[in-house]
């Protein structure tokens, strides 16, 4: 097993364009997850007949099976963060493979991803189908290439075709119509020809290069010749990892894959991510990636649909991950509208990093009628009554809590604290309601945090 690492020094630390680049190589002449590499469902290690095997002077040269020509199987392969946590900016996935002789008519295919973290051990997968997760469609997160050897019939159509992803979002897919085709044609996804029995060896290995370059166009070349190349995808970097995954249905098809050399491209400066609508505003997250570290201490602004940039009304940092949150638009936005955020934040270098322009779409939220109003309420006063009450074993539900509170689960502790509930068994909240900043979609009101 190799593992060539190649670091590219920053001259120095305040420049932000600077990147480091490192280099895996995985060539399964021995055990892959002694490299901290996953693998899951049928995702297999073969000691031989790998790419360059030779019984005689290379009998160790192994591969790692995705599936076998046998119906049902799924693969998943999970990469480790060969980057020590820095966001990977741009990637190249070099390898090579050796796709068919299963079933007359091949399926499903393969994927290769990089997946927004948490990854976890089982991650889902896109689908043409709504509700499915079908590993050769790659991971619902992040952006992913689908290697889709079959075509489901669904609408809308699912061609036999390289699919890209990204966010769950089908961007455009390469149609490559040629069942079992020659290991040089491109315009096959198979390696070889077909001849029932299912065994790999008649098939050819082609090579495979996928690579998203760091302003997010990817580019693909197969059996030697550029698929896609250049494509603009809109992919925002942030942290993951890659991975690879395979799958047969009723139909199959051999998927083996041989030496992996990847080569990815981290950031050093602060990245900007996504953004997510709230009824009246926004969060943006942003990443810090080796020397760009957020200060969240430092001011940070938004700019909604090319309206002037106004500070953000609070700005959360967790681990590497910071959002920049603002709310308090003039006009509550309309449910399942569109908008465009501009959002900057300051690293601890003093640098500012300006996201590009990032569309969101705002969920669906209610508001209370105003039918509902009730009377003798001092509009004077900022504020609500909150009512305490505990007692018994609580299972976090609101209908639960409503019946609760009319005292049908047993009458209040006389433990709980009742020393400001000084009005009448409530006690007067006068800040904002918003007991979770990190997740700006449970917040009522508006104002300052409490």
């Amino acid at each position: 097993m190799k593992r060539i690492i190649s670091k590219l020094i920053a001259l120095g630390l305040l420049c932000a364009a600077t990147t480091q680049a490192s280099t895996t190589v995985i060539d399964f002449n021995s055990d892959p997850t002694v490299l901290g590499i996953t693998l899951s469902g049928n995702a297999t290690w073969i000691t031989t007949d790998g790419l360059v095997y030779d019984a005689t002077t290379n009998a160790n040269d192994g591969y790692l099976q995705l599936t076998t020509a046998a119906n049902s199987e799924s693969a998943t392969v999970i990469f480790p963060d060969f980057d020590s946590g820095a966001v990977v900016q741009g990637f190249t996935f070099d390898c090579w493979v050796r796709i068919g002789n299963g079933t007359t008519t091949p399926a499903d295919g393969f994927s290769i991803s990089y997946a927004r973290a948490p990854v976890g051990t089982s991650p889902l997968f896109n689908s043409s189908t709504p509700g499915n997760s079908d590993g050769e469609e790659g991971t619902r997160t992040g952006i992913a290439v689908g290697f889709d050897a079959y075509d489901n019939g669904t609408t809308p159509p699912d061609p036999v075709a390289l699919d890209i992803w990204v966010d769950g979002v089908l961007l455009t897919n390469i149609p490559m119509p040629t069942l079992n085709g020659l290991v040089t044609d491109p315009t096959s996804l198979q390696t070889g020809p077909n001849d029932g029995t299912g065994n790999p060896d008649i098939l050819g290995w082609a090579h495979l290069i996928v690579t998203l370059s760091t302003n997010s166009h990817l580019t693909i070349t197969y059996k030697n010749t550029v698929v896609l190349n250049d494509y603009p995808t809109g992919y925002a970097p942030g942290p993951g990892q890659l991975v690879m995954a395979g799958r047969t249905g009723g139909l199959n098809e051999n998927q083996d894959v041989d030496e992996i050399t990847i080569t990815t491209t981290v950031a050093q400066n602060v990245l900007a991510g996504t953004a997510t609508g709230i009824g009246d505003g926004v969060s943006v997250t942003f990443f810090d990636s080796g020397v760009g570290v957020v200060d969240a201490t430092k001011p940070a602004t938004v700019s909604i649909d090319g309206a002037a940039a106004v500070p953000a009304s609070v700005v959360v940092k967790n681990g590497t991950t910071t959002s920049v949150i603002y709310y308090g638009y003039p006009i509550p936005f309309v449910a399942g509208s569109a908008h465009h955020v501009v959002a900057t934040v300051t690293d601890v270098f003093g640098r500012v990093t300006t996201s590009p322009s990032l569309a969101f779409t705002v969920g669906a939220f209610s508001t209370v009628n105003s039918a509902l109003a009730v009377t003798g309420v001092d509009t004077s006063k900022a504020g609500f009554l909150i009512r305490p009450w505990q007692s018994g074993i609580e299972p976090n539900n609101i209908w639960w809590a409503d019946e609760q509170l009319a005292g049908l689960h047993g009458a209040i502790n006389p433990l709980c604290d009742l020393t400001q509930a000084t009005n009448n068994g409530y006690f007067d909240y006068t800040s904002v309601i918003n007991f979770s900043y990190t997740n700006p979609t449970w917040r009522i009101g508006g104002g300052t945090p409490a």
